[in-house]
């Protein structure tokens, strides 16, 4: 990302880019759900799931005040 950055904009672009990038995923929980061979959820495939957790909201979770910001970064990188 710093390499794609820095010929974009020199380095001082790369730099915030990079500081950016951190920002974005340093506030999200990632969480593993494991196949479901039992109960309501049987045959449910294993899957892992994202969630966005603001540092400035009051601490909930999907909040449009973090989805709405991070959305661009989502779309940019597709991680």
């Amino acid at each position: 990302v710093v390499h794609e950055l820095e010929a974009l904009g020199g380095a001082d672009y790369a730099a915030i880019g990079a500081l950016s990038y951190r920002q974005v995923l340093g506030d999200n929980s990632v969480v593993w759900l494991p196949a479901q061979e039992h109960g309501p959820m049987a045959g449910t495939p294993a899957a892992s799931f994202m969630f966005v957790k603001g540092l400035g909201s009051s601490g909930d979770t999907a909040t449009i005040d973090d989805n709405y910001p991070a959305a661009f970064f989502f779309l940019w990188r597709q991680p």
